[in-house]
């Protein structure tokens, strides 16, 4: 409901059709409306999916170089998981930290079993094992890949490695498309285009 039906909403009946009470609710409408909407704009600054104009405010706070070329999504997942970067370096804080960054699941291996990716993992890092990232929803290399290995870096042990495994579409995923060669060439993609499977 906009300001002015909310402000006639509230007159006593007798007074609802007068013009002039409808003028002076109508500008009061107008401008009360404009006032809500700057306080949800002010709102939203405060959440990091939804903030545009406090980006270089928390970039500053973080301490993470501003790059107006950016997409605003991708500086807002930089923030994300710098600020979740935080606490005791596990499992855990690394994937919340991957999945900020990829908007989709990703399983984190480490320690001795990384190599089988067996369902127990040690919840302590055992050099030299690496830390293996395994993006599970996203198919190909995530667009800003490079700001998530800066922050991981940042976040986990300086004499640890880290593997990052990415998806890309199987035979068996191409076949249940049943999609000829022929009509792949006239989609003209290019390789990794292909491999996403954005396409289907």
């Amino acid at each position: 409901m906009a300001g002015k039906e909310r402000l006639i909403s509230n007159l006593h009946k007798v007074i609802r059709e007068d013009p002039y009470i409808l003028d002076v609710c109508k500008s009061s409408g107008i401008e009360i409306d404009t006032l809500e909407t700057v306080i949800n704009e002010v709102y939203n600054q405060f959440w990091f999916d939804e903030a545009t104009i406090t980006l270089p405010l928390y970039e500053k706070e973080l301490a993470i170089p501003i790059d107006n070329n950016k997409d605003i999504s991708q500086r807002r997942s930089v923030i994300k998981s710098k600020y979740r970067g935080f606490g005791k370096v596990d499992r855990d804080l690394i994937r919340t930290v991957a999945e900020s960054y990829n908007n989709g699941s990703v399983l984190v291996f480490y320690g001795a079993s990384a190599y089988s990716y067996d369902t127990y993992q040690p919840d302590t890092f055992n050099p030299p094992y690496p830390i293996i990232i395994k993006f599970v929803d996203t198919k190909g290399v995530p667009d800003n890949i490079e700001d998530l290995k800066k922050v991981i870096e940042d976040i986990k042990p300086s004499h640890i490695p880290v593997i990052f495994e990415f998806r890309y579409m199987t035979w068996n995923e191409l076949d249940a498309t049943n999609t000829t060669w022929d009509q792949l060439d006239v989609m003209s993609l290019s390789w990794n285009e292909f491999e996403k499977g954005d396409w289907i």
